[in-house]
């Protein structure tokens, strides 16, 4: 279980492991290479985390929190006072799935790694808000909420792995308007 206060350290850290990506495949990757790469050593690295995929979960949560971070959040989560004229269109997610899309290593080692993502809340706050606005909208009732949000998480989910999977060769409109489709069935 990691140990990350979210440090200059850390921050360091998750940056090493992104360059990395850029030229070798995760399982290559050692923890001496993400070390060399922040500028520490490899004792600070186990003050931080247990292993690096305890880095890979905190590099998860640094790239989330960029998606929601204050500038894409309102372009990414469509703010509407009136749920049942809640429209989600290609605007609201072309900046997530351009984010994905410049972070396409990181995003194609995910579906390698269930027993860490599995059960984590990695993409939840985004998808929580998305989908809360979509189940008003179709006037799902709170018991149907939890399966409702997983069918659309899922839904979202396998589309997204099946993009990054081809390279991200589709053009990001595209799948945005497949995604709106899919959610309007």
């Amino acid at each position: 279980m990691y140990k990350s206060r979210n440090s200059i350290t850390s921050s360091l850290m998750v940056e090493a492991l992104l360059l990395l990506l850029e030229k070798k495949e995760y399982d290559f990757i050692t923890v001496k290479e993400i070390c060399e790469k922040a500028g520490v050593n490899r004792s600070t690295f186990y003050m931080h985390y247990d292993t690096k995929d305890d880095l890979l979960v905190e590099t998860m949560k640094y790239i989330n929190a960029r998606l929601l971070s204050d500038s894409n959040y309102d372009a990414i989560i469509p703010r509407s006072n009136d749920e049942k004229n809640f429209n989600l269109d290609e605007i609201h997610l072309v900046p997530y799935l351009n984010t994905i899309k410049e972070l396409k290593k990181i995003y194609r080692v995910l579906p390698h790694k269930p027993h860490i993502f599995k059960n984590s809340k990695i993409n939840k706050e985004l998808y929580r808000n998305l989908c809360d606005k979509l189940l008003r909208k179709y006037n799902i009732k709170n018991d149907e909420k939890e399966f409702a949000f997983a069918y659309f998480n899922y839904g979202v989910l396998a589309i997204i792995d099946k993009w990054v999977e081809s390279n991200c060769e589709e053009d990001v409109s595209k799948i945005a308007n497949l995604i709106i489709k899919m959610i309007g069935f």
